[in-house]
């Protein structure tokens, strides 16, 4: 599991809560792409966050109003409920240090980019944006598993992508 400092998402609890509240829609909107990042086949530690949606609002303010209650538990994929951290539970141990760097820049990229994006760029799910600045290897890793591929292709045109990856094996 890997806890990231509230102040990386802003200053104040309300910078906190709309920067977090972007990060539980990104995992909403792409589970099943990062699901395949995390390598998990099990989910009784890290189940996937389930709310009540009022259909009458957009998915992220449904998510904005579940950030501010800062809540989660041990048993679901994004813990709200520490006071100085937010915790991400999904990705799976391992001493494969590919896998496991990968995961840590994923989550750093997540965070960062969330703090940044607009709010109509998570509305629209602009992948190149939650991705932007991250490392070509983590790139290529999330390539291999099958997950976000157009968007790391746009990310990384010139990459040789199949070639490149047999290479790191």
């Amino acid at each position: 599991h890997v806890h990231v400092s509230r102040t990386m998402f802003g200053r104040t609890d309300a910078e906190q809560t709309t920067a977090i509240a972007k990060v539980y829609t990104f995992f909403d909107e792409n589970w099943d792409d990062i699901v395949k990042i995390s390598r998990r086949k099990r989910f009784n530690y890290c189940a996937k966050v389930d709310i009540y949606k009022d259909d009458s609002k957009s998915n992220y303010e449904n998510w904005k109003r579940e950030a501010k209650r800062k809540d989660g538990s041990h048993r679901e994929a994004l813990n709200n409920r520490n006071r100085d951290t937010f915790e991400y539970r999904l990705g799976r141990g391992t001493l494969n240090s590919w896998s496991f760097f990968s995961w840590i820049d994923f989550v750093l990229t997540i965070s960062k980019n969330a703090k940044r994006i607009t709010v109509k760029k998570i509305q629209s799910n602009d992948l190149v944006s939650w991705f932007s600045g991250i490392k070509e290897s983590t790139a290529k890793y999330i390539y291999k598993r099958g997950a976000f591929r157009e968007t790391m292709l746009a990310l990384f045109p010139n990459i040789e992508w199949e070639s490149d990856l047999i290479e790191n094996q």
